[in-house]
């Protein structure tokens, strides 16, 4: 807890980052990735082999500029993958970790941060992603969703996806579901939005029982979905 209220003292972000809860959201899903690493493991790996295979089997032109939408902490992407493959790599959130910023700092301005709430992108993300060779947006949806407004759920995954549509090319990975046990029903996350059909889906073993605070329940248990879209 000492770490994580110092690293929240220290990260830069605005005060409506701050506010909202996102820069404690950001610092605590570091933390959790350690704790829950073996669990994790799987669904990472499956994400950042999805992005590659898609980007690899493309052979439309040149690979200029790449965006992560919701890129944190680049858990769910492949950044040495990304470095090589691209010439220009734009990572957009409403709070950057500072080793991001420093990889941005070292990178000579291939890497370039940019802080925008993507619950409400502006004209300035709009004209980045349609500008941008690939679009990728990796286990973002489900949490704008969680952090929009009560009852605008599926208007605000509505809003995400047509962005999306709006890039040359796009990849979309998202957890749709979760579940606590093998035996249970799956409770949506997106609010009735329903995400394209997918290439590839999976099931993430997000936290074992101590973890999510229930030792009744089993490990939580998300179905991730995973799409190409192309204009």
């Amino acid at each position: 807890m000492i770490l994580e209220a110092l690293e929240w003292c220290v990260t830069p972000a605005s005060w409506r980052a701050r506010k909202r809860g996102l820069l404690a959201a950001q610092i605590a899903i570091r933390h959790r990735k350690r704790r829950c690493e073996r669990f994790w493991r799987p669904h990472l790996e499956a994400s950042r082999r999805f992005i590659e295979q898609c980007v690899e089997a493309d052979a439309a032109g040149p690979r200029g500029l790449a965006v992560v939408l919701g890129s944190g902490h680049l858990n769910d992407v492949d950044a040495g993958f990304l470095a090589r493959t691209f010439d220009r790599v734009t990572l957009i959130d409403a709070v950057h970790p500072i080793e991001v910023r420093l990889r941005c700092l070292a990178s000579r301005g291939k890497w370039h941060c940019v802080a925008a709430d993507l619950a409400e992108p502006g004209p300035e993300i709009d004209e980045i992603v349609r500008g941008a060779s690939w679009v990728f947006s990796t286990c973002l949806l489900s949490q704008l969703v969680l952090c929009g407004p009560a009852g605008f759920a599926s208007e605000i995954a509505s809003r995400h996806f047509g962005l999306l549509r709006r890039a040359r090319r796009a990849v979309l990975v998202t957890d749709t579901a979760r579940r606590f046990s093998a035996g249970e029903d799956w409770v949506g996350l997106l609010g009735g939005f329903a995400p394209p059909e997918p290439s590839a889906s999976w099931i993430w073993q997000l936290a074992p029982p101590e973890e999510h605070g229930d030792p009744r329940r089993g490990i939580e248990e998300r179905r991730v979905e995973a799409s190409v879209l192309e204009d």
